[in-house]
């Protein structure tokens, strides 16, 4: 039997982490599908589904930061199964009840399970990926996007068939425990390759001072709350703006994904240079441009297509800053990764919960033009990491 390390061992626990983090991508993008159905089966306000949002993404970028400081003392293994685990119980859980408490408790316990599963996964093909490159990273992003496609359009699906929304968590909580079995086979082992120290090993909470890091940080801090932030809200969005049927309207969650999917297998596929910060820029300007241009048209059709102009604009900035982090701050993998997941996770918990706040005082539309300006910040943050990766090629970059 080859060994985990062996060229087929890593192409197998590959492949097993492909089809974890579609489950991954399934579990974050189905509560946007069903948010309509939610809100009118729960008599919830908009107020009170952006805590339910915002307590997901809390206990998420709690776990990035802790599993990226414990991961080699917890084992990748250990991490992972633990993951799913909670995941499979929070999901599960959800919409079993009206009671919001109880909603939201079940809402964090999936929190702290994607929280473990990023860092494991992130953690994991950096350490296959060749230097400099970002092609694996871009088709496990990938395969997350499949997930968080099929979740939303199997949603749609469902809803006018006439079955209940919460057939989709049920059969998300068995897949999820599914996958416990599939982590336990010798296949699916874990191994650290190279690199990454603890602090305690290599005092590397010391690059937390980097400026290109905080730069990465930033940016991801900004784009996976505007990311998350328009999947779960653009359902509702093309309900209340164009009165779409909500069974209709959860096709466009899947039509925002399909497009961060298709940039992401474009660029794995298509591009062979190594300047991944330049690819940053370019993509982070075109996300911005789509958003703008989508918000002002008032045709139905036209928005939708530019929303998923503005998912091909997204699509590498997740994990290209991964790429950029593993691969320069390699002696402090696992403590660099965890944090610029945390700080995309404190983005998920702040802008939801944000926009939610304006939608309720005014209307959706101009939570989405809040969207907007984070997404304009997000692409200043991109050009300052590029000038900064640029002038300063070396990890050591601490201000002088």
């Amino acid at each position: 039997m080859p060994s985990p390390s062996s060229p087929s061992g890593v192409n197998r626990l590959f492949l097993i982490l492909s089809l974890n983090f579609a489950l991954f991508g399934a579990s974050m993008t189905v509560f946007g599908a069903t948010l309509p159905e939610i809100i009118r089966a729960m008599d919830w306000s908009y107020l009170v589904a952006g805590v339910i949002i915002a307590s997901n993404s809390f206990a998420y970028f709690v776990t990035t930061f802790v599993s990226g400081m414990m991961v080699h003392k917890i084992g990748l293994g250990r991490l992972m199964l633990g993951g799913l685990l909670l995941q499979g119980l929070g999901i599960g859980m959800f919409g079993t009840t009206r009671n919001i408490l109880l909603n939201l408790g079940a809402f964090m316990l999936v929190g702290i399970g994607q929280g473990a599963i990023e860092i494991v996964t992130n953690f994991s093909v950096v350490q296959m990926e060749a230097r400099g490159r970002s092609r694996l990273m871009n088709l496990i992003h990938s395969a997350f996007t499949v997930g968080a496609i099929l979740a939303p359009f199997l949603t749609g699906a469902l809803i006018s068939g006439g079955i209940a929304w919460r057939s989709i968590y049920v059969a998300l909580a068995a897949t999820s425990f599914a996958m416990m079995g599939v982590f336990c086979l010798p296949s699916a082992r874990f191994q650290i390759f190279d690199g990454g120290h603890s602090p305690s090993q290599g005092g590397s909470l010391k690059i937390l001072k980097h400026p290109a890091l905080l730069l990465l940080a930033l940016t991801m801090f900004l784009y996976v709350g505007t990311e998350i932030g328009i999947s779960s809200w653009i359902s509702e969005f093309f309900v209340t703006q164009f009165e779409l049927a909500p069974s209709t309207a959860a096709y466009l969650v899947s039509l925002f994904w399909l497009g961060i999917l298709l940039g992401r297998l474009g660029t794995s596929l298509l591009y062979k240079g190594n300047q991944q910060a330049r690819l940053l820029l370019i993509f982070s300007l075109g996300s911005a441009i789509s958003l703008g241009t989508a918000l002002l048209t008032r045709n139905a059709a036209a928005s939708a297509a530019l929303f998923f102009c503005t998912g091909l604009g997204f699509s590498t900035i997740y994990p290209t800053v991964i790429t950029i982090v593993g691969d320069r701050y390699a002696h402090a993998r696992g403590v660099a990764i965890g944090f610029v997941s945390t700080t995309g996770g404190i983005g998920m918990c702040i802008f939801p919960f944000i926009m939610s706040g304006i939608a309720n005082q005014t209307e959706l539309r101009s939570g989405f033009w809040f969207y907007l300006l984070v997404t304009l910040l997000m692409t200043a943050t991109t050009a300052a990491a590029f000038w900064r990766t640029r002038t300063h090629p070396a990890a050591n970059d601490a201000p002088s």
